[in-house]
C-alpha cells in the first residue's frame, strides 16, 4: 500500500466516523450472519421465479438503436446490451463498458443472484470497472434484501485496500464500524484492515466499564478468534487495546482462555505487558 493512499485515507477518518451508526457487537455479528443467510436464500428466492417465467423477462434487457456511431468496440446492436456488459466486465474492457453505458444499458436490470454487474466487477477486483458502474448509476443493492450491498463482502475479504475502501465509501446501504471492521479483521488482509482503520473505522466500541458483561466489541478479538495473525499484528500496531473489555473479560483474558495459536496469544500478551509498563 502506498504512502499516498494511507495519507488520503487518514484524511477521511473524521468524516467516516460520523457516518457510522451506533450498533452493538451482537447486532453487528448478527448482521454479518443475516447477510450470508439472505444471500443464500436470495439465490432460491430469485432463481425459482426466473425459471418459472423463463428468466429473460426478469432481466429487462434494453435494446439500443440499430446503428452504433462509434463502431469500435464490437458491440452487437441487434442483441441485448446487458449480457454484453457482463462480458465486457469479465474481459476488463473498460472502453466497451463506457460505450454500453452510452448506448443505454439498463443500470437497474434485475439480474439473478450472483450475476449483477457489480458482482462481476468486484469478483475481478476491478476498481476502474466499479467506478464506471457507479458513475452509470448501477445498483449494488440486493433485490432480496435492501440492506445488502452486493459488492461489500467480496471487496473486503478478497480484494486489495483500494477496492475495499472505494466500495465502503460508495456503499448505498448503512454501514457500522462493527460490521465492516469485524468482517475485515476476521477475513480480510492486513492491508485492508490497515486501510479501513486509516479511513476512520474504530477498532472497538462499547461502554467504558463492561465488567458486568453488558456488551463491547473489539476488532482485535475478532481477528484473534479468526486466527488472522497478520490482522492482529496490524491492529496492535495501530493501537488496538488488548485490555479492552468485551462481555465481561478483557481481550487478553479471552484469548488466553481459548485454544488459539501461540503466536497470536503472545502478540496480545506482549502488547498488554508493554501497555502496563
Amino acid at each position: 500500500m502506498t504512502g499516498d493512499l494511507l495519507t488520503e485515507l487518514e484524511s477521511h477518518g473524521a468524516a467516516m466516523a460520523g457516518r457510522l451508526g451506533p450498533e452493538g457487537a451482537a447486532a453487528a455479528r448478527g448482521r454479518i450472519a443475516k447477510v450470508r443467510r439472505r444471500r443464500a436464500a436470495g439465490v432460491a428466492a430469485v432463481l425459482v421465479p426466473a425459471l418459472v417465467l423463463g428468466g429473460w423477462m426478469l432481466r429487462g434487457f434494453s435494446m439500443a438503436s440499430s446503428v452504433d456511431p462509434a463502431g469500435r468496440t464490437g458491440i452487437n446492436l441487434d442483441a441485448p446490451l446487458e449480457p454484453q456488459m457482463i462480458e465486457a466486465i469479465e474481459n476488463g474492457d473498460h472502453e466497451a463498458m463506457r460505450r454500453l453505458v452510452e448506448l443505454g444499458v439498463d443500470p437497474l436490470h434485475p439480474a439473478l443472484a450472483g450475476d449483477s454487474f457489480a458482482e462481476h466487477a468486484v469478483a475481478r477486483c476491478d476498481l476502474e470497472a466499479l467506478k464506471i458502474l457507479d458513475d452509470a448509476g448501477v445498483d449494488r443493492v440486493a433485490v432480496w434484501d435492501f440492506d445488502v450491498d452486493l459488492a461489500l463482502e467480496p471487496a473486503i475479504t478478497d480484494c486489495g485496500p483500494d477496492v475495499a475502501v472505494h466500495v465502503v465509501e460508495t456503499s448505498p446501504v448503512g454501514l457500522t464500524g462493527e460490521y465492516v471492521m469485524g468482517l475485515a479483521a476476521s477475513e480480510g488482509s492486513a492491508d485492508v484492515v490497515l486501510a479501513l482503520v486509516r479511513f476512520g473505522f474504530g477498532m472497538s466500541s462499547g461502554v467504558e466499564d463492561d465488567s458486568k458483561g453488558a456488551g463491547g466489541w473489539s476488532a482485535l478479538l475478532d481477528a484473534a478468534r479468526a486466527r488472522n495473525a497478520r490482522a492482529v499484528a496490524v491492529l496492535l500496531e495501530e493501537g488496538a487495546d488488548p485490555m479492552f473489555t468485551v462481555e465481561g473479560a478483557t481481550v487478553l483474558e479471552h484469548v488466553e482462555r481459548s485454544s488459539l495459536p501461540d503466536e497470536i496469544v503472545e502478540m496480545i500478551r506482549g502488547a498488554a505487558e508493554r501497555g502496563q509498563s
